[in-house]
């Protein structure tokens, strides 16, 4: 009775926004086609926001910023960001038409979600990832 949830993380390494689109594109249409069938829910990549904060992402929150605002992104990331996650789930849906999508982020990184949806990015599932270390204060969002 169990359900599967098909985390997809393609990496992307080139800083041309006009390509990632269409190389996400490609890469989970492949993937749609493939799982076609098999896989319920695609999340597709792991925590975007984390990937687009100013710092390196070996530290998942900048000191003195929370992810809320757009000012707490670098500019080229969040742009990337938004280009891949919109190829993406237009690829997933060439692939796979009936596939549910899932985007999730990481504490209170919402802006970068909030901005996604603005963009026409449609998902059906947001992860939402919370630490033992996020604190207490969830219901805040």
């Amino acid at each position: 009775g169990l359900k599967l949830m098909h985390c997809v993380d393609v990496s992307y390494h080139g800083i041309e926004t006009d390509l990632c689109e269409a190389y996400f594109e490609k890469h989970y249409q492949w993937i749609g086609e493939t799982m076609k069938g098999q896989v319920e829910i695609y999340q597709i990549f792991n925590e975007m926001d984390v990937t687009a904060m100013h710092n390196d992402i070996g530290n998942i929150v900048n000191a003195g910023s929370d992810g809320l605002s757009k000012e707490d992104y670098d500019p080229l990331r969040w742009d990337r960001a938004i280009l891949s996650v919109k190829g993406a789930i237009r690829g997933l849906k060439k692939g796979d038409p009936k596939a549910k999508i899932c985007v999730n982020f990481s504490w209170r990184h919402t802006a970068l979600i909030y901005a996604m949806i603005d963009s026409g990015c449609e998902f059906d599932v947001i992860g939402f990832d919370w630490y033992s270390d996020s604190g207490l204060d969830v219901c805040r969002l």
